[in-house]
């Protein structure tokens, strides 16, 4: 499944159930649809004494001016008056009182006003249904519910409240089990402002949307949400509290699961104006400060969390008894900062003092006892008490079954699928408390346990996956999967040390391979299965299409693409969510992430082939902290080594020793500096490949598989052998991003195939189609100066490429003259458009082109085309994702087409991955800048060789050892690198 749209977490659950719990208990007015009076001295003053918390004046004032207009039978302006009473009174804990007088005030106006009119007679509905939920009358609260809907049919009028009360309907409904119900009340909420043209009903509909995605689905919840705010905002609606609520979200979204904290910083400063603009009240506010407390708190701003975590604490202090909920929560909040700031004693006195509170206050369960769980846990595990930690975690993973009985090793089943997040941070705190007990005592006995806990985290990353509706949400889950790799790998290698058997390296391997692009082997599983619906496919291709149009529109005004690009992805909300309900749904088969059978691997190995796989541990998923349980500077690099015959580990510091090794000797290569590039890589070459010489004796082709930290290395160019010697010197390499994507691939061919389709293209730079400034293009006076006989590949400059158009006039030589398959060049208009024809036509692409990595938003990198009038001449990674081609090898000759973000268990965000999830089993491409003539004359030696009968790793190692022959730098050979077979 191609999903693909635009990751350290917080408790994200704790922040909606405050926000939940204030939306009930303090029900807020949505002033958009009102004239709220002016010039009424009553009025003001009440506000007045409202935002400082003087409730009983508040009231006082409220009803003097009430009596006023009920006098002078202003009906509208009492009514008014009468429901903001009514929301005061549920504020002071009076709800019965409420109730009484909202059903007074219908009763005063009825005869006065026309119901179906008066926006405030639907207002009393609706909020004398939200104060029903004070006394958990969810019976009154539905029928409230039902009338507010039935009178806003029959009025008519007031399209964004009806959606607003039927929306708060749905939810009711979930909470009392009734799905079915829930579904209607949200088609009813949709579509009462889905076609409206109209910036209020767009931010509604918007703001729906994204609540109704679950956690899985956070990037695409931020579209929403963001979207919400901008209609908000460009029709003038930004006192109305929906907007507000937005706006604490999004603080929340961005701190707590996509790590931005200019836009969480952004968004918080706007619901901080919003508070003080609007007189919100000291009850209120407290929920704002919690929020962008805990925002800085994520990112490791302590003393600015700490502010604001303070001023919330002062304002529930001054508004709220010292056993009530609000002071539980407080010292929740603040205890879980000590604990990040190392505070452990102050965060013991804040997590107790909640816990007190909670069980003096509440009979059985009390609020967020399940919350307090894990904070213990996690500070027990930060203080080195694994004991402790293993309690606590397991009465978490126990908490929705309450199965008491089961022993301290037992893994309790999911009982709410809802809970899929949290439970597999409970077991992941469960795992670390095993290994510091481990450490502890050596008992042979708990990494067993471990492992037990260990497979059922991966199955339920598997779960995690299928949910994922955009690919940076799969991105967390392969966080997580290293992770859990991690610990697997760590006890599988005690195993072996204490029993010496081969099974335990064999698991180690599987558990490495679940954590190596764990979201890219789901895609393509899913992908081959074959079970997206066809509405869903389309939808996503037209997505991708919008979004390239937006990021190359040189138009100021891309409202209308913005506002169809939202529609489409509502669209596809509808889709994908109501794929879910749909019977006959795939189940959990108990398959591992990858789903490799790596005894059977094994054995299918070539005989001249060993698999090298690295792993850097890291027990760090970005969800739970045991930072102080782990020194920084103990993380290990894992080597493990498969072949038909043997397999075999090697475990050496990944210290900062060993990345400066690293760093070095990248920097040697890059520059030409031997002497950095010497000392660098006998270094490298010693921990990587050293210790696995005896068993490379007999091996011709070695398949890398390596840690996203080793990403940017080239290790054929790593010194192997007799002195001034390179590994490729004595093997042909590939890469690839996980074992179980190597296996799919090897059932191809990996060599040149007379019958094989070849187009190659050359696009064409010259006079307008270059150096033209767009999203991509950067300018400056040295791109502007003539041809350079050292021009490179590099998109940031679009100059002409006299040596492409070369390089595939050649490769066409070569293949007429060998009278192989069918040859397309193109070297004129050589368009995006063609590129994606030719695609699905041929076995083997070569583009000759300039190509960018962009590291900050990877979907961005791409390759650039001729242009064509009314055409973008890009091809991002993200179209790449849906290309449709049968090719069996694409060989991308530009600048770093196989560099960019790296994230942690997935690999290089670079365009081999898109190729690769399109289908296409081999793929070359390029670490760093390449040189536009030295690449040329590198590419047709490649073919050459290739069509001489060799494979693509034969084809490229001999295209290096030729560059050797001429003496070129390493940076003009061990460049290129081929993921594939």
């Amino acid at each position: 499944m191609n999903k693909v749209f635009r990751l350290r977490p917080v408790l994200f659950i704790l922040f909606l159930s405050i926000a939940t719990r204030l939306w009930a208990q303090y029900p807020d007015r949505y002033i958009h649809y009102r004239a709220i009076p002016g010039n009424n001295e009553k009025w003001q003053t009440a506000l007045d004494f409202y935002g400082s918390e003087k409730l009983d004046s508040a009231l006082l004032y409220v009803k003097l001016a009430e009596e006023e207009k009920l006098k002078s039978e202003e009906w509208e302006s009492f009514l008014f008056f009468r429901n903001f009473r009514g929301q005061l009174l549920g504020e002071v804990r009076e709800p019965q009182k409420a109730l009484d007088e909202l059903k007074e005030a219908r009763a005063i106006v009825r005869g006065h006003i026309d119901t179906l009119a008066s926006v405030e007679f639907a207002e009393n509905l609706f909020l004398s249904a939200r104060v029903f939920t004070l006394v958990n009358d969810y019976k009154a609260c539905e029928g409230f519910f039902h009338r507010t809907v039935e009178l806003l049919n029959r009025s008519g009028r007031f399209p964004g409240m009806k959606a607003q009360v039927a929306y708060m309907l749905s939810r009711l409904y979930d909470k009392m089990l009734k799905a079915e119900e829930e579904k209607k009340s949200v088609d009813i909420a949709l579509d009462a402002v889905s076609k409206l043209d109209d910036e209020y009903a767009r931010a509604i509909y918007y703001y729906i949307q994204g609540e109704r995605l679950d956690r899985t689905q956070l990037y695409l919840k931020a579209d929403f949400y963001e979207a919400a705010v901008e209609a908000f905002e460009r029709g003038g609606y930004i006192s109305d509290y929906l907007y507000y609520y937005t706006l604490m979200k999004l603080t929340q979204q961005y701190s707590s699961f996509q790590s931005d904290f200019e836009k969480a910083e952004r968004f918080s400063v706007k619901a901080e104006e919003y508070v003080l603009k609007n007189h919100l009240s000291n009850a209120k506010r407290y929920g704002l400060y919690f929020a962008i407390g805990d925002m800085y708190r994520s990112f490791d701003k302590y003393e600015e969390s700490l502010e604001y975590l303070s001023r919330a604490d002062s304002l529930i202090r001054s508004v709220f008894d010292p056993a009530s909920f609000e002071v539980l929560l407080s010292n929740l909040y603040k205890g879980r900062l000590y604990r990040y700031m190392g505070r452990y004693n102050e965060a013991a006195g804040c997590f107790y003092t909640a816990w007190d509170i909670g069980r003096n206050n509440w009979e059985g369960r009390f609020p967020h006892e399940f919350t307090m769980y894990g904070e213990l846990g996690r500070l027990y595990a930060n203080q080195g008490r694994p004991d402790s930690t293993l309690y606590f975690a397991q009465q978490r993973l126990l908490y929705g079954s309450r199965n008491d009985s089961s022993g301290i090793h037992s893994i309790p089943a999911l009982s709410n699928k809802a809970n899929t997040v949290r439970y597999y941070n409970s077991l992941v705190m469960k795992i670390e408390a095993y290994r510091q007990l481990y450490r502890e005592s050596g008992d042979m006995t708990l990494p067993g346990h471990a492992l037990k806990h260990c497979e059922q985290a991966f199955l339920l990353l598997n779960e995690l996956n299928e949910e994922a509706l955009e690919e940076n949400s799969g991105i967390k889950n392969s966080i997580r999967a290293r992770a859990v790799a991690s610990y697997a790998v760590y006890f599988n290698l005690e195993q072996f040390n204490h029993t010496k058997n081969d099974v335990f390296l064999i698991q180690a391997v599987q558990s490495i391979n679940n954590a190596q692009a764990n979201y890219l082997t789901f895609l393509k599983r899913d992908r081959i299965s074959d079970e997206m619906l066809p509405a869903e496919k389309e939808l996503r291709e037209q997505i991708s299409s919008v979004e390239t149009n937006l990021l190359v529109s040189e138009s100021g005004n891309n409202l209308m693409l913005e506002d169809s690009l939202m529609k489409l992805k509502s669209q596809l909300v509808e889709v994908v969510l109501g794929s879910k309900g749909l019977e006959n749904q795939k189940e959990n088969n108990g398959e591992l992430v990858a789903g490799v059978d790596v005894d059977s691997l094994k054995a299918n190995i070539p005989q001249n082939t060993a698999l090298l796989f690295f792993h850097v541990t890291d027990f760090q998923d970005g969800n739970e902290y045991f930072y102080e349980s782990e020194s920084k500077d103990s993380r290990q690099l894992v080597s493990l080594i498969l072949s038909r015959e043997n397999i075999d580990v090697s475990v050496v510091p990944f210290d900062d020793h060993f990345n400066a090794n690293m760093r070095n000797y990248l920097r040697g290569l890059r520059t030409g500096d031997a002497s950095r590039q010497k000392a660098g890589g006998s270094a490298l070459a010693d921990c990587l490949l050293m210790p696995f010489q005896d068993v490379l004796a007999d091996k011709a082709h070695l398949v890398i598989l390596a840690d996203s930290e080793l990403g940017d290395l080239p290790f054929e160019s790593l010194p192997y052998g007799q002195e001034g010697a390179y590994l490729c010197n004595y093997f042909s390499t590939s890469y690839h991003y996980s074992l179980g994507l190597w296996a799919q691939s090897s059932i191809s061919e990996a060599r040149w195939n007379k019958h094989y389709k070849v187009a190659a293209l050359a696009p064409d730079f010259s006079g307008d189609n270059g150096l033209v400034a767009d999203e991509y293009t950067v300018l400056s006076f040295d791109s502007l100066t003539a041809y350079a006989a050292d021009i490179m590949r590099d998109g940031n400059y679009l100059k002409p490429l006299p040596q492409a158009r070369q390089e595939v006039k050649e490769i066409e030589a070569l293949f007429r003259k060998n009278g192989a398959g069918a040859v397309e060049v193109e070297y004129q208009h050589a368009t995006k458009q063609l590129f994606l024809d030719v695609a699905r036509q041929s076995d083997i692409l070569h583009v000759a082109s300039h190509g960018i990595a962009d590291e900050e938003d990877y979907r961005n990198s791409g390759l650039f085309f001729s242009r064509q009038e009314g055409r973008a001449h890009f091809l991002t990674l993200n179209e790449i994702y849906g290309l449709e081609t049968h090719a069996k090898l694409v060989v991308l000759s530009a600048c770093k087409t196989n560099a960019g973000r790296k994230a942690k268990g997935e690999g290089v965000m670079a365009l081999p991955r898109g190729f690769v999830l399109a289908g296409v089993p081999n793929v070359i491409a390029s670490l760093w800048k390449v040189h536009d003539q030295k690449t040329k004359v590198f590419m047709v030696e490649f073919y050459r060789n290739l069509l001489s009968g060799k494979s693509y790793a034969d084809a490229l190692r001999l295209a290096r050892l030729s560059a050797i022959s001429k003496g070129w730098m390493p940076v003009d050979w061990a460049g290129f690198v081929l993921i594939g077979i």
